[in-house]
């Protein structure tokens, strides 16, 4: 089928900020980063020496895979607990050291590459604007880690809970159900207190929960690079009506005091199944649509005019406004923002469209997290807005052959779900293994060809190479032998 595409449109489908221009505009005489491993836990220290400014910075880093010989592989290995940058102010005329930790994945790590953002107020962050490129610095010679990071565990060094990724659900037969977890309570190898134990609790809307761990009960961890023991933890919940609930954990000395660690989110718990998902009307939901001859139109070929209402708005120039909805679920599965209320607003101010990056393993993996993301999208929907549904890069697999197949299962549940509805489904965002357009054009048109098999009408949505490439090898090469009604490429490229 000929491919035929909107470029203007597309240009706006991934706008993560305001489209500055790559600019190195911080100018640095000392720049130095090293890399140590405790387990999978690494400390990085940096050494930054502004000559002439002082600015507020988000830090970006990738480092070479040197242990995979197949293919050139970038990771990246600085964004934080919840995937965004860490935030640093740098002074004028000194040297600025610092260290931050993070959780990086077994692998020998060589050459370093390190961007840093503007951050305007010290708080948010201008993806649209570069400031200092490592690999743009004449002066900053090639950067290695020579880093071998030798198991992705983290270190115990206090009590940590360890919780399962779902609970055992027991129906009581009256209409409610219990809700048992079973837990892994661990500790440092010689740690102790006064009354040898401590409890463990579990808390939520449902219920609550707490036993006593005895130090006793431990038995040896298993992991040969990590004295600990481990000691057996069942928490119980009863009477727990259907619905989607939240679970979080603490573990408290006997004289309780603060929690020597608090679990949050916690462990969601669904009982019922999807029966508490909240549907949109069917009149709210906006009619389904597809790209031809360069325009949006319906499914029987009446072209589609976002801005009907203002004809003026037609003169400028002609695009579609929407927006990259980072609140989905992310860190808990009820953000206060994934309402329709919000969801109106943003309509109000001219959004026609949001997209929306969900996990690809829990949507692989988790039945609970695949109704989570559908009650988010009948929010957007029944605000009159179009959902993007777009797994953030593929899943987690031994191979990159594993990544892909479980990459395909992936979009086809999404385009099984969402046959015949109001939805635009994008293959996949960054999908980092395929850093050249010419690898990842082949398994992006598997996909496309997998959703078409069920959903020949379905909106697809096909993202470049990478992450933040500038289409230029995807415009020479484009998918031709079925149809792609959009490409996705970033604003903050160079």
């Amino acid at each position: 089928m000929k491919r035929l595409a909107i470029p203007v449109a597309v240009s706006l489908i991934c706008c993560m900020s305001r489209a500055h221009a790559v600019e190195n505009t911080l100018k640095i005489s000392k720049f130095a980063i090293t890399a140590k491993a405790d387990l999978g836990e690494v400390t990085f220290t940096y050494h930054i020496s502004p000559e002439n400014k002082s600015a507020d910075v988000a830090v970006q880093a990738y480092a070479h895979r040197d242990d995979i010989k197949t293919k050139e592989q970038w990771d990246s290995i600085i964004p934080g607990e919840n995937s965004t940058p860490p935030i640093i102010s740098l002074f004028k005329g000194i040297d600025n050291t610092g260290t931050f930790k993070v959780r990086m994945s077994k692998g020998v790590y060589g050459a370093c590459r390190v961007m840093l953002f503007n951050s305007p107020d010290g708080k948010s962050i201008d993806f649209g604007r570069v400031i200092y490129d490592s690999n743009a610095d004449a002066n900053v010679k090639s950067l290695k880690l020579a880093l071998t990071v030798a198991t992705s565990d983290k270190r115990i060094l206090q009590p940590h809970l360890v919780l399962p990724k779902t609970a055992d659900i027991v129906d009581n037969k009256d209409g409610t159900v219990k809700v048992n977890i079973a837990a892994e309570l661990r500790v440092p190898r010689d740690y102790k207190t006064l009354d040898d134990g401590l409890f463990v609790m579990a808390k939520g809307e449902v219920g609550f929960s707490q036993v006593w761990a005895a130090l006793k009960d431990g038995s040896t961890g298993g992991n040969a690079l990590d004295d600990y023991r481990k000691i057996p933890v069942k928490l119980s919940i009863a009477n727990v009506k259907p619905g989607l609930w939240n679970v979080q954990f603490g573990i408290f000395k006997q004289n309780f005091g603060d929690p020597l660690e608090w679990s949050w989110p916690g462990l969601d718990v669904e009982v019922g199944g999807e029966k508490w998902i909240t549907k949109a009307p069917e009149a709210r939901i906006p009619p389904r649509l597809r790209v031809r001859n360069h325009r949006f139109e319906n499914v029987n070929g009446a072209v589609y005019d976002f801005y009907a209402e203002n004809p003026n708005g037609k003169k400028a120039v002609a695009f579609v406004r929407g927006g990259n909805y980072g609140n989905a679920i992310c860190w808990t599965i009820r953000p206060e923002l994934d309402n329709p209320g919000f969801f109106e607003v943003l309509k109000e101010a001219g959004v026609k469209y949001l997209r929306m990056n969900v996990n690809p393993d829990r949507y692989y993996d988790e039945s609970l997290y695949r109704h989570v993301v559908d009650q988010v999208i009948q929010n957007m929907w029944a605000s009159g807005l179009y959902p993007i549904l777009c797994p953030q890069d593929l899943p987690k697999a031994d191979t990159i052959e594993g990544r892909v197949a479980k990459g395909l299962e992936v979009v086809q549940s999404m385009a099984q779900r969402y046959k015949g509805k109001s939805l635009w489904l994008e293959v996949c965002n960054e999908p980092h293994e395929f850093g050249k357009w010419a690898d990842w054009k082949p398994i992006a048109t598997k996909y496309v060809k997998a959703i078409r098999d069920i959903d020949n009408d379905a909106f697809v949505i096909v993202p470049l190479e990478g992450f933040s490439k500038d289409a230029t090898d995807a415009a020479k090469s484009p998918i031709t032998d079925v149809h792609v009604d959009l490409y996705d490429a970033h604003a903050y490229v160079n």
